[in-house]
Order: structure tokens, then C-alpha cells, then sequence
């Protein structure tokens, strides 16, 4: 009987186990990339689903998304930043007003009372009211 080879051959079936280390990723996140079709079914041998190494080099080499666009490149500047998160809101103006008849009137019943108006959670209501209290002109927005 030939002695089995030592060196690593493109048609190896691997595990999901060794397709996890190689991609760097949880044999979960393999067996849920197979189903969901981000990455090959596989082989199922034996009732154990294995992938040729081929096909995970490939992979790993060729990750989609890599190098193709989308996102900033190294260097280049992130663009204009905002004063604060609700700049250009439309519900801040609507906070800003809220916040003079209101007076002493706890925050958050003040947020309860926007929020049963306008929609959206007290919480935001409350973040938006911080926020027009702390920016309290428009010339911020």
C-alpha cells in the first residue's frame, strides 16, 4: 500500500471544523454561509458535510466584497462631520418649542407628551429635548 501523502492537495475534502480555521471564521458561521448560499453546499460523505480545499482557498483568496469598491480607502478624508447626531432633524425644532412652555416640567414627561403627539419613543424624545437644550439656535442644524 502507497504511503499517504504529507503535503496538502487542492482536492482534500476538509471539515467544517478546518474550513473555520482557514477562513477564520466558527464552523456555525460555515454551516450557516452553506445554507444560505454564501458559500458552497459542500459534499456530504458519510452524513459529514466537507468542502475540497480548492474551493476554500479560493474563498478565502477571493473573499467577496475584497477589494471591490465599497467603503473609504486608507487616507482619504471621512467627509463632513455633523455637531451633534440630530442636526438637520426636523423633530428638534419641534423639541426646541416643546422645551420653552415646558418651563420646570420633568424631561421625561415632556418626551411622553411628544412622543403620544408625534410618534416615535419617549427615549428619543428625551435624546432630542438634550439635544435642543444643548444646541438651542438653529444655526447648529
Amino acid at each position: 500500500m502507497p504511503a499517504l501523502p504529507e503535503e496538502e492537495h487542492p482536492d482534500d475534502l476538509l471539515s467544517a471544523g478546518e474550513v473555520a480555521e482557514i477562513l477564520g471564521i466558527s464552523t456555525g458561521t460555515v454551516r450557516a454561509y452553506a445554507t444560505s448560499g454564501h458559500f458552497s453546499p459542500g459534499i456530504t460523505v458519510h452524513g459529514s458535510r466537507l468542502w475540497p480545499r480548492r474551493e476554500v482557498l479560493e474563498r478565502r483568496d477571493n473573499a467577496p466584497g475584497r477589494g471591490k469598491g465599497g467603503g473609504r480607502r486608507a487616507g482619504e478624508p471621512q467627509g463632513p462631520r455633523k455637531t451633534h447626531p440630530y442636526e438637520g432633524d426636523p423633530r428638534l425644532d419641534i423639541a426646541r418649542q416643546a422645551l420653552t412652555p415646558a418651563g420646570g416640567a420633568p424631561k421625561g414627561r415632556v418626551a411622553a407628551e411628544l412622543a403620544a403627539l408625534h410618534g416615535h419613543t419617549p427615549r428619543t424624545w428625551e435624546r432630542l429635548l438634550t439635544t435642543a437644550a444643548t444646541y438651542p439656535d438653529n444655526k447648529d442644524d
